[in-house]
C-alpha cells in the first residue's frame, strides 16, 4: 500500500500542501468551529495576545510589476449560489469589552504616497465601493446602495447624549499642514459621471424654489459648530 501524506511539499516545487478532506489548519489550543480551511479560537475562547503592537496575521508586500497589471496584498471573492443564500466576502467585527479604549475602529484603510515620487496618473482613493448593475431588469423590491452607513441602535436604553458627537458621517482634513495647506482640500462631495436633467440626481439652472412648509431640515456639524443644510419636498421645481 502506498503512502499518501497528509502534508506534504510538491516535488521539486516550492508549493506546501495541506490534504485533509473535511480537517482545518488549526492554531491555537482551540478549534474555530466554523471555519472551513483555516482558523482558531472561538467567541467563548478567542486567541489571546498580550504583547504590544502584534498583529494576528501580518502580510507585507511590494510589487515591482511594470506593465500596468493590478498587483493585490489580498484578493477575497466569495459567490452566493445557493437561492436563500445572504453574506458577505469580508465581515470585519471589533468589539470593546471590559476597557475604555483610546480609539477603535471596525476597519482602517489608508493610501499613502512616497515623499518624491509615487503618484497616481488616474483614480487615487482610500476604498472604492463599486455596485456592479448588470445589464437586465431587475425585480421590484430590494434595497441597493454602493454605500450602506448604519448605526445600529440595541435597544430603547441605548444613548449617546452624553458622547461630544456623534454622526453617520464624519469628515475630517487632519494632519500637521497649516489652514492654508488644508484650504486647498476643496470640495465636500464629487458627483461624476450622473446626468443633468429632470427626474435625475442632478438637475442644474433650477429657480431658486419657495420655501415653505414642504421642507426639510438636515443637520450637519461644521467644525463642531450645527448647521442645517435645507431639503425641498419632492415636486420638481
Amino acid at each position: 500500500m502506498s503512502y499518501s501524506p497528509g502534508v506534504y511539499r510538491k516535488q521539486g516545487g516550492n508549493e506546501f500542501v495541506i490534504k485533509f478532506g473535511t480537517g482545518i489548519v488549526q492554531f491555537g489550543e482551540t478549534p474555530s468551529i466554523s471555519a472551513l480551511l483555516m482558523g482558531g479560537g472561538s467567541n467563548a475562547s478567542p486567541l489571546t495576545t498580550s504583547s504590544a503592537s502584534k498583529n494576528f496575521l501580518d502580510f507585507r508586500t511590494k510589487s515591482t510589476d511594470t506593465t500596468g497589471s493590478d498587483s493585490r496584498n489580498t484578493y477575497l471573492k466569495h459567490t452566493l449560489s445557493g437561492g436563500g443564500d445572504s453574506g458577505e466576502t469580508l465581515r470585519a467585527y471589533t468589539v470593546l469589552e471590559g476597557v475604555d479604549a483610546i480609539a477603535a475602529r471596525g476597519a482602517h484603510v489608508s493610501l499613502d504616497f512616497g515623499a518624491s515620487a509615487g503618484n497616481a496618473s488616474g483614480e487615487a482613493s482610500v476604498l472604492k465601493a463599486t455596485l456592479h448593475v448588470a445589464n437586465k431588469a431587475f425585480p421590484a423590491g430590494g434595497t441597493y446602495a454602493a454605500i450602506v452607513a448604519e448605526a445600529y441602535v440595541a435597544g430603547n436604553t441605548s444613548s449617546l447624549a452624553a458622547v461630544t458627537q456623534h454622526s453617520l458621517f464624519r469628515g475630517t482634513v487632519g494632519g500637521p499642514g497649516d489652514a492654508t495647506a488644508k484650504a486647498k482640500v476643496k470640495y465636500f462631495l464629487a458627483l461624476d459621471g450622473v446626468s443633468d436633467a429632470a427626474g435625475t440626481m442632478v438637475h442644474t439652472g433650477q429657480s431658486e424654489p419657495t420655501w415653505g412648509a414642504a421642507c426639510a431640515y438636515i443637520g450637519i456639524l461644521i467644525n463642531g459648530q450645527p448647521y442645517y443644510l435645507v431639503a425641498k419636498d419632492g415636486a420638481v421645481v
